[in-house]
């Protein structure tokens, strides 16, 4: 995963292992106390200075916000791979859960303190290739936003579970599924104008 730097965030990955190691367990202290906790607090868990949390980031919710802005670069860098590649439907699904149980910690952070967006921005990267692969109309638009709220819910849920790995194939032909019957469930949509 990348490592933030607050106001100075680049979306490159620091080399600094130390720097890594303290982001990491900022990390962990986010998930550890729910996200409820304040920047004295969580200094107090490191054992290190509140100071060292500034030089890391701006605030609280910047924190939350470069972490999410962080985990969004990662995913956009595989997701733009996997189309180059012209990867199939159902292997860019498992990528993303993949992708998403490589940053557990993470996303567990984000949803424990509110951030579901995460979840519509990561599908809405995936639009070329859904309307690519389910043939949608020019028009699609009210079908996509529909789309993209039933799958960002699949994963809202899933996250909110702990991520078991036993649900990843549960998720995955969920997610296949509406990505199939878009037309057939959705297409009513577009045909009414």
């Amino acid at each position: 995963m990348c490592v933030t730097s607050g106001a100075r965030f680049t979306g490159k990955k620091i080399a600094n292992r130390r720097y890594n190691r303290t982001e990491n367990n900022f990390l962990m202290g986010f998930l550890e106390k729910d996200g409820n906790v304040t920047v004295t607090e969580l200094a107090r868990m490191m054992g290190v200075a509140r100071s060292t949390f500034y030089y890391h980031h701006k605030n609280l919710p910047q924190a939350v916000r470069d972490y999410k802005v962080c985990v969004l670069s990662d995913y956009c860098q595989l997701i733009q791979k996997m189309f180059d590649k012209n990867t199939a439907m159902m292997k860019i699904f498992l990528g993303m859960l993949v992708f998403m149980m490589s940053h557990r910690r993470a996303f567990l952070v984000l949803v424990r303190v509110g951030v579901k967006d995460v979840f519509v921005e990561m599908v809405e990267m995936l639009r070329p290739k859904v309307e690519k692969f389910a043939k949608l109309p020019k028009d699609s638009e009210k079908i996509f936003n529909i789309y993209v709220y039933e799958v960002a819910g699949i994963l809202k849920i899933w996250v909110e579970e702990g991520m078991p790995e036993e649900k990843m194939k549960i998720v995955l032909d969920d997610l296949m599924y509406l990505t199939n019957t878009i037309n057939e469930r959705l297409g009513f949509l577009v045909r009414e104008h």
